[in-house]
């Protein structure tokens, strides 16, 4: 039997206009094999006729029609949960009007005043029926973006953002032209949001006075996010430190990407006191491409050992890192002579650096650790403070302790976890060598 396809994404309703067919759908769309971003999603769906949006506000479930009238009974009355008595029934014999009609009024009205926000925004008409239809959509999940709309002002902002549904639990806003002045309606929302758990921010344009804002809100004790999405927001150190104040109180927050915001030494020692002050729930942070440098990674990994923390996974790429791991592998070049040459050496192809290191015999790596086992959950992540030239280079097979630190040869991107970290089947092929900086040993 042939299994029928699985549809990428669910569409509502396809109308033709001058450029071509134009729909509205429930999710994005699949191009070219990848999901349409938030902008790309709300770009297509401001093409979808105006016109037919408003009338669309004005649907009835009650005044539909069918070919067959007895189809349309049975469907009104199936809705309904049952045939109607007496004069509940209009002449077709279903419901006149029910309960059940208006919530799924409510649903599909709601769909169109979503994707119609922004067109109606650019063809300089108000939005308050549409937000006010949002509010009643039952949405669950929705992508909003509204970069280069030059009528999504602050008003506008708050406008949408006080009438998004009180059921939503994700809120994708990539690519959402988002800026300061947007940022505290949002903020404000996240406090009456009871079940919004995931945020995506990424490219925007909120600055450090927005990440304050919105670091206010977590850290009210009212809102409920479990994973932020920040990304190539340009916070700085500004809004890292709001953002650390914030794990200091009741923060549901669990997962926090950081990646490319311009956040320095003091905003990670700031992250770091928000992890060390033994309240904080997050267990998953990013900070790749931001320049934290020796004394941020010093105050991370403080805030690690201190015991209070329960963070089980970091990623850290910056160029302390990086220079670390360079000088680390000069000075292998030194410490040749105690290594096995009957192993095959390891590739530094990425960095340029000949391949002159070669790994320690594994029963040797594992002698090391299993001498050195009680200190390694208090010296977690003591990678980050040490930076040091004397990393030891370790084959894939004998990385067996809680925590590894790897150069990908493509990109130098550096990965931390705890155990049980899934070695070695789980390793992609482009992993060379381990290091374990002194202090974990």
């Amino acid at each position: 039997m042939r299994t029928p396809p699985t549809l990428a994404f669910y569409p509502k309703v396809y109308t033709a206009s001058d450029d071509g067919a134009v729909g509205i759908t429930d999710g994005p769309a699949i191009r070219n094999g990848r999901p349409e971003d938030a902008d790309d999603k709300a770009r297509r769906e401001s093409r979808f006729p105006v016109k037919l949006s408003l009338q669309a506000f004005e649907t009835k479930l009650q005044a539909a029609e069918a070919s067959v009238a007895e189809d349309r009974k049975r469907i009104l009355n199936t809705i309904a949960g049952g045939a109607p008595d007496g004069a509940a029934a209009d002449a077709d014999g279903a419901h006149k009007e029910h309960a059940n009609y208006e919530k799924l009024n409510d649903v599909l009205r709601g769909r169109f005043a979503a994707a119609s926000i922004r067109a109606l925004l650019d063809a300089g008409k108000p939005i308050t029926d549409a937000a006010a239809l949002l509010k009643r959509s039952r949405m669950r999940k929705l992508e909003l973006s509204f970069m280069s709309c030059e009528a999504f002002d602050a008003q506008a902002a708050h406008t949408t953002f006080s009438n998004l549904p009180d059921c939503l639990e994700t809120l994708d806003m990539r690519y959402g032209g988002l800026t300061p002045a947007h940022a505290p309606a949002l903020a404000e929302a996240l406090e009456f949001m009871a079940v919004l758990t995931s945020l995506n921010l990424y490219l925007n344009s909120i600055g450090p006075e927005g990440a304050k804002a919105i670091a206010k809100a977590l850290g009210s004790g009212k809102a409920v996010l479990k994973k932020a999405v920040l990304s190539y927001n340009d916070i700085k150190d500004e809004g890292a430190a709001a953002i650390g104040e914030s794990l200091k109180t009741k923060s549901t927050l669990e997962e926090l990407v950081l990646i490319q915001c311009s956040i320095g030494a003091e905003g990670a020692k700031a992250i770091a006191a928000g992890l060390s002050a033994g309240t904080a729930v997050l267990t998953d942070i990013n900070l790749a491409a931001n320049d934290i440098g020796a004394k941020g990674a010093k105050a991370i990994a403080k805030a690690l050992g201190s015991g209070k923390a329960v963070l089980t996974k970091l990623e850290c790429v910056c160029a302390a890192l990086e220079s670390a791991t360079l000088n680390a592998r000069a000075s292998l070049a030194h410490q040749r002579n105690l290594l096995d040459a009957a192993h095959p050496p390891v590739p530094f192809a990425r960095l340029g650096t000949p391949a002159f290191a070669r790994p320690r015999p594994v029963s040797s790596a594992r002698a090391r650790l299993s001498e050195h086992s009680s200190r390694r959950a208090s010296k977690a992540l003591a990678f980050l403070s040490a930076f040091a030239p004397d990393a030891i280079p370790f084959s894939r097979r004998s990385v067996r302790h809680p925590l590894a630190l790897f150069q990908d040869a493509r990109s130098p991107s550096f990965h931390a976890t705890r155990s049980p970290f899934p070695l070695p089947d789980a390793l992609p092929d482009a992993c060379s060598p381990f290091f374990v900086c002194g202090p974990l040993l």
